[in-house]
């Protein structure tokens, strides 16, 4: 038989019964959760610089030759024909100088719309290739919004508390067996079950056929059976039979484990695949265990109580858990934006639509300089006797 036992033993009355315990040598622990740290790419809103700048050159270019189409162009409000002597000259148009065309770019790009529109069909393949640039960067956008909103809610409803832990399958959980971490869910789940025993004596017929009593009908259980549920699943899907087992169970990362505070933040800080979730449960110290009635009990107390005066179990604490074996884990990876690389493709609208653009120009001058000559040989034709 050993005289003393040093070790994660927590002081409860169950043990006080059997032998000594000093008096609390370690910080008031409870029953942790730790689990695995699941790696989370949270997306971001930013757009990378080069992509701004590809942003702004496409919309300073589509101004500049809207501007010179729109000057160019015979089919352009600019360069209508004269009306007739007897007809209204037409005002329903717009002449695109420089600034208007900035100006016009710059609705686009923000969905703004404008009054007019360019007349020539050269400029509105130009503004067409620029208005899918801008409805594509519109969708990306907002569906890096969404993405983005999706990966906080899924941060946030992760399993961080008991009450979530006890209402989904997905993540398995257990404790390590004949634990003071096992002996609070059989507690709790005893007391659980008490209580159902209560209220159903409270509810049940007398056996005499006097009413139930009076306020003491409710028909549906008030009380969530959470403890008793969640010591039935960890039986159905097994107790781990040490620490080490239980640690391996929480670094596959379908598993959570229930174990005390300093273990769990122990392993938590030594592997980063690990993490601690959650409030601790039943809060309890830890101390030393000696033999019923030893002799050295008090000596232990007095030395305990006298390193907490200098402050020297606060030193080793700082020591160890601060210095020794701790890692530094990386924090949660965070996306660098939309990039150029990804999606580069889409400055192919605007450029399909420039060549475009310049064909149906080129088409435009051809036609306007076939109709000139057309209306030059009528001209002649009827001037020639």
């Amino acid at each position: 038989e050993a005289d003393i036992g040093i070790g994660p033993i927590s002081i409860s009355s169950e043990r006080r019964r059997s032998v000594d315990m000093t008096l609390p040598c370690y910080d008031f622990v409870g029953l942790q959760l730790a689990g695995w740290r699941r790696p989370i790419r949270v997306p971001t809103l930013a757009l990378r610089p080069e992509l701004w700048a590809c942003l702004g050159a496409a919309l300073l270019t589509t101004a500049l030759l809207v501007t010179l189409f729109d000057r160019f162009s015979p089919c352009s409000f600019r360069n209508r024909p004269p009306p007739p002597s007897n007809e209204v000259s037409e005002s329903g148009g717009k002449v695109f100088s420089i600034g208007e065309s900035l100006w016009y770019s710059l609705g686009a790009l923000t969905q703004a719309g404008d009054s007019f529109d360019p007349r020539a069909p050269s400029a509105r393949l130009i503004v067409a290739g620029f208005w899918l640039l801008c409805c594509i960067m519109h969708a990306l956008y907002t569906a890096n919004l969404a993405a983005l909103l999706t990966a906080s809610q899924l941060t946030a409803s992760s399993v961080t508390t008991l009450r979530r832990l006890a209402a989904q399958t997905d993540i398995k959980y257990t404790v390590q067996r004949n634990t003071i971490g096992h002996d609070f869910f059989e507690r709790m789940a005893d007391i659980e079950s008490k209580f159902f025993n209560i209220w159903r004596s409270s509810i049940e017929d007398n056996g005499n056929g006097a009413p139930l009593t009076h306020g003491a009908a409710v028909w549906e259980y008030p009380i969530e059976e959470r403890f008793t549920r969640m010591l039935g699943r960890m039986k159905e899907w097994g107790l781990a039979n040490s620490t080490q087992e239980a640690v391996s169970l929480a670094r596959t990362g379908s598993w959570a484990v229930f174990m005390d505070t300093p273990l769990a933040r122990y392993y938590a800080s030594r592997d980063c695949r690990l993490r601690t979730v959650g409030e601790a449960l039943s809060s309890r110290p830890y101390g030393i265990v000696l033999q019923k009635g030893s002799l050295l009990t008090k000596k232990f107390d007095m030395a305990i109580l006298q390193m907490q005066q200098d402050r020297t179990l606060e030193t080793l604490k700082m020591q160890w858990w601060n210095s020794v074996g701790e890692v530094n884990c990386p924090a949660d990876a965070r996306s660098i934006g939309l990039k150029l690389s990804s999606i580069s493709g889409i400055f192919v609208l605007p450029i399909l639509g420039v060549c475009l653009g310049f064909l149906a120009l080129l088409a435009e001058l051809t036609m306007r300089r076939i109709q000139r000559c057309q209306q030059t040989a009528a001209e002649v034709a009827r001037l020639q006797p």
